[in-house]
């Protein structure tokens, strides 16, 4: 067991990748050893960044189609949220709503973007895309989740067009909040 420092319980020893039990992904094994390294270096660390979040890793699956993910599903959102109706939303957006999209992979190919969402704060939770690329897409995503950004926020990003990752954003818009 380790705390975001990469910390044991035990004095001086540190942990990281799949031992810790926290994630079994490269990316996020590479992550532990430069948030240990720079707490071990410099114990101020934490004020600079140097934090292992485990729910800001994005996952990806190299399949047809490739899908990637980073923060709470929709299920998961819901089972960690107060009672209200209206405490978790989510938008779904098919990624053919890209001309890009359509141009390089025909408006029948799969594809869609879906964010989870704070109801009250609009706070993302969670994104998921499924379609071409979206390894390549889903950084963006992790980087909102590591910011806190809202759905307000993310509607104030602008992004390049013609792009497939502009269906994030147009999900953003999506959002009834």
């Amino acid at each position: 067991m380790v705390d975001d420092a990469m910390r044991t319980n035990l004095p001086n020893v540190w942990a990281v990748g799949d031992v810790t039990g926290r994630s079994l992904l490269a990316h996020a094994a590479y992550r532990m050893g430069e948030v240990a390294a720079a707490r071990i270096i410099d114990p101020d660390a934490a004020r600079q960044g140097q934090v292992f979040r485990a729910r800001t890793v994005p996952w990806a699956v190299y399949s047809a189609p490739e899908a990637a993910g980073v923060g709470l599903t929709e299920a998961q959102a819901r089972d960690q949220a107060e009672d209200r109706a209206d405490a978790v939303v989510t938008a779904t957006v098919p990624l053919a709503m890209s001309g890009r999209f359509v141009a390089e992979h025909g408006v029948k190919a799969p594809g869609a973007v879906k964010l989870v969402a704070d109801g009250a704060t609009g706070r993302i939770l969670g994104v998921h895309i499924l379609g071409p690329s979206a390894p390549e897409m889903i950084w963006g995503a992790a980087a909102a989740l590591e910011l806190e950004l809202s759905a307000a926020d993310l509607r104030q990003i602008v992004f390049p067009h013609p792009t497939v990752s502009e269906g994030i954003r147009e999900a953003a818009w999506s959002l009834p909040i």
